[in-house]
């Protein structure tokens, strides 16, 4: 399932959700088991270390070794605060088991998703106040967002921890704080890009008063810049066990992103901020595409286990190569124990790759992005014409409800 990616500035769209309704679930307490209280995480990496990886290759055997330890390491925490779900009854049958996929965009709408899922009244005032919804619009807004609360599982894709268009938040930590709900998530990458990310390289504009304000206003606070852009599972269930599966490269996001900053420089171009909009483009990122896999104890499922996988596929790659990383992925759940639910941003399209507008960088990139976008700038990244103003429009939920009883 691809979902088109539209965002609100101020209002968050709720975009591509896959509701996955089990029947079958027992409300019951099963049998004790062993549960992950916290993994032994992973290393972390200073600023410099990450600024090493946004030009060093090859790294040296140190550096690469902390940097496989971050990418295959699941971070787990079960909440000491959360609650097993009292379990609705669909349509008055047996109870059934909810996941919701959401793909958040880095967590930038914090404020707006943390109040879509817990304080739906202020969600929906600032939504009309945003927005100045129809009535029709508003019914459909306030179904997406009942939809939402009432999952028991989050697969939540594009999250942030440390990084500054996000506001250095943990992301993940935080919602599953105050949701009340056990967390899990897997780093996808480290967004190390010199310009747009750690700062380390000036933003060169036709105008050297815009030069200088664009390089302040992408420069990080070094001490809390983390760089982690990971694929997370919020769950009321106790999580048992999680794994990280490392999916085929379909795009190199190191070296094919660096080619393309060569290529921009070898052509010579007169024109600063045709430049700077072509880089600001590129993501120089260290990582690969994965899937992280998670067991939860849930009461009256067989073996009281359930799996849910969260998958992020390609966006920049053909169409044979995410059939092999959704290859990857099956392989290896194919002898998992108990129903399984497999969801997350497929990026399904036979094209090869996905242009975005010069608005979407910006609003993802910088802090004072409406400044950016009052600037008349005639070119945008990778070559694509699309304006700046280009309006954002919210996206409209996909509700998938399959229903099957365990067996």
């Amino acid at each position: 399932m691809r979902c088109r990616r539209r965002r609100m500035r101020k209002v968050v769209g709720l975009c591509a959700i896959l509701l996955a309704i089990v029947s079958g679930v027992g409300t019951r307490k099963g049998a004790a088991q062993t549960l992950v209280d916290a993994l032994s995480p992973p290393p972390t990496l200073t600023f410099d270390e990450l600024v090493t990886l946004s030009h060093e290759e090859p790294l040296n055997p140190l550096l690469k070794d902390k940097l496989d330890q971050i990418l295959q390491t699941p971070v787990v925490w079960n909440n000491p605060a959360a609650k097993m779900p009292q379990k609705p009854v669909n349509g008055g049958a047996v109870p059934v088991f909810r996941v919701a996929e959401w793909n958040i965009e880095r967590g930038i709408e914090f404020a707006s998703i943390e109040q879509a899922l817990t304080s739906s009244d202020v969600f929906e005032a600032k939504a009309q106040q945003t927005e100045k919804l129809s009535p029709s619009a508003m019914t459909k807004l306030r179904e997406q967002v009942a939809t939402l609360r009432d999952a028991d599982v989050f697969v939540l894709n594009e999250v942030d921890i440390g990084v500054k268009r996000s506001d250095y938040r943990n992301v993940i930590q935080d919602l599953a704080e105050s949701l009340g709900m056990n967390s899990a998530y897997a780093v996808e990458f480290l967004e190390v890009d010199p310009l747009v990310d750690l700062g380390t390289q000036a933003a060169v504009l036709d105008s050297p008063e815009l030069s200088s304000k664009m390089t302040a206003d992408l420069k990080p606070d070094k001490q809390r810049f983390r760089g982690m852009h990971v694929n997370a599972i919020l769950s009321r269930y106790p999580i048992r066990s999680a794994k990280v599966i490392e999916l085929p490269v379909c795009h190199d996001w190191y070296n094919d992103e660096q080619k393309g900053i060569s290529q921009i420089e070898k052509a010579k171009r007169v024109a600063a901020d045709k430049v700077f909009l072509e880089r600001i483009g590129r993501e120089v990122r260290r990582g690969n595409r994965n899937a992280l896999l998670v067991s939860l104890d849930v009461p009256g499922a067989p073996q009281n286990q359930f799996t849910v996988v969260n998958v992020h596929l390609e966006n920049k790659g053909k169409a044979t190569c995410r059939r092999k990383q959704m290859d990857r992925v099956l392989s290896d759940i194919r002898d998992t124990p108990g129903p399984v639910v497999v969801s997350g941003d497929l990026n399904t399209t036979g094209a090869d790759g996905t242009p975005t507008s010069v608005r979407h960088e910006l609003a993802t990139r910088v802090s004072d992005y409406q400044f950016w976008l009052g600037k008349v700038w005639k070119y945008s990244p990778a070559g694509v014409p699309m304006l700046a103003t280009k309006p954002f429009s919210i996206g409209e939920a996909i509700a998938i409800q399959p229903r099957r009883r365990f067996h």
